[in-house]
């Protein structure tokens, strides 16, 4: 498997974030290139985000959701991105006295 689609396959959160944009986009009737100008986003950026594979500084997306008449939130709420687990305090070491 190349690791592009390796990529792809481990990354759902940010494929269903490529769909919202995607479906909201085409809901407007605009095409990527006038997402691109409205939002002041590069055009290749439109494109890789609505495929899932890049999405860029949070700055850009708050750029792409106010081109899309959305509040930025709406994009993300519910992606069910993974946390990370906390880090654990390192156990104290045994004293020998």
């Amino acid at each position: 498997m190349s690791q592009l689609l390796r990529y792809w396959h481990a990354r759902p959160a940010l494929r269903e974030l490529g769909h919202r944009v995607h479906q909201r986009r085409k809901a407007l009737g605009l095409s990527r290139r006038q997402l691109a100008q409205r939002s002041d986003v590069w055009s290749p950026q439109v494109w890789l985000l609505e495929r899932g594979l890049k999405s860029g500084p949070v700055e850009k997306l708050v750029l792409v959701a106010t081109a899309l008449e959305l509040d930025s939130s709406e994009l993300v709420r519910g992606l069910g991105l993974r946390r990370l687990p906390r880090r654990q305090p390192p156990a104290p070491e045994a004293r020998e006295d």
